[in-house]
């Protein structure tokens, strides 16, 4: 959010900003509640069991020194391709969702509901009541 330039906030919706936003806090929140001390934690059993491996098998500890990075340094990659890859759609997505709204205005995103028939109430006197409609609010065809 922060090195985003000013003309994005005057042209972008309120909608999109919040849902920025939220995703940036919730991404913080989730980085230093658990990521950052399970990661901490990791490293320290890490450092602790190779150095147990280098006390009882120096020669294995060897192996396991030159094996990791090629195990590791992959995994690293392909996680900045796909957080590269993310970062890209989620930007996309409110540009394809102000699109939607231009090219269909009268059509909201249908939904599924919520309530089963088994678990919806019952409706007075035993009739079935009509259920509303769940696209946009019109009796037309869906979207």
């Amino acid at each position: 959010m922060l090195g985003l330039s000013q003309a994005w906030f005057e042209t972008a919706r309120t909608g999109d900003i919040l849902s920025r936003l939220t995703a940036d806090v919730t991404l913080l929140q989730s980085l230093i509640g658990s990521a950052l001390s399970m990661g901490l934690r990791n490293v320290l059993t890490g450092i602790g069991a190779f150095g147990m491996l280098l006390v009882t098998s120096p020669k294995l500890a060897g192996i396991v020194a030159l094996v990791v990075p090629f195990v590791v340094a992959p995994l690293v990659l392909f996680g900045r391709r796909e957080k590269r890859l993310c970062a890209r759609r989620r930007s996309a997505s409110p540009i394809s969702a102000t699109w939607r709204r231009r090219r269909w205005p009268g059509c909201a995103p249908c939904r599924p509901s919520r309530m089963s028939r088994s678990t919806a109430p019952a409706s007075p006197r035993g009739s079935r009541a009509r259920s509303p409609p769940r696209c946009g609010g019109s009796t037309a065809a869906p979207c």
